[in-house]
């Protein structure tokens, strides 16, 4: 086997690996609901990080170095002592999880705040329909946005349907934009 071989099995080997942990993610996940009846899921990018920011900047990579919105994270603060228990799900590269889970702490004040990632954002309807399934009451805050750094924003409107169609209390791009003027 030549050097092609070795990086192409390296590479398929660090997806397998990847595919799993997110899996495992989502078994650690379906533990919580069955402790929680109330889960309010919280995005990372552009809901608590202003990573559209970062981005355009080129500094998007050092997670300690994002801007928190401080807007939402005092709605956030006000929202959970209603004792909801705060999830965040974030379509992230699973290996941020460490650097993500510090930024957490330090800026959202939570110690060790549940942390769900997910490789792409709709595989987040996954976490919400085993809620809606298990009769878990959820709320969603998410801006459910991408391509900020193009200057054209879009949205999953796979997600924003989902929660319309299910009636969730959601928290979306404009509300987002308003908590953080």
């Amino acid at each position: 086997m030549g050097l092609k071989g070795k990086v192409y099995s390296r590479f398929h080997l660090k997806i397998v690996i990847r595919s799993i942990l997110y899996k495992l993610n989502f078994l650690r996940f379906r533990k919580i609901i069955k402790k929680n009846n109330s889960i309010f899921f919280i995005d990372f990018d552009n809901t608590l990080a202003n990573t559209a920011k970062s981005r355009i900047q080129g500094t998007h990579k050092d997670i300690a170095s994002l801007e928190p919105m401080i807007g939402t994270i005092a709605f956030i603060k006000e929202r959970l002592k209603e004792g909801q228990q705060p999830v965040v799900l974030s379509a992230r590269d699973i290996k941020t999880y460490f650097q993500v889970q510090k930024w957490l702490g330090v800026n959202l004040g939570i110690e060790l705040v549940p942390l769900f990632m997910v490789n792409n954002a709709n595989k987040k309807l996954d976490y919400y329909q085993l809620c809606s399934d298990s009769e878990v009451v959820y709320e969603v805050i998410d801006d459910c946005s991408y391509n900020h750094e193009n200057g054209e924003v879009k949205f999953y409107d796979k997600l924003i349907t989902y929660l319309k169609e299910k009636n969730v209390p959601y928290f979306n791009y404009e509300y987002i934009i308003k908590l953080n003027k």
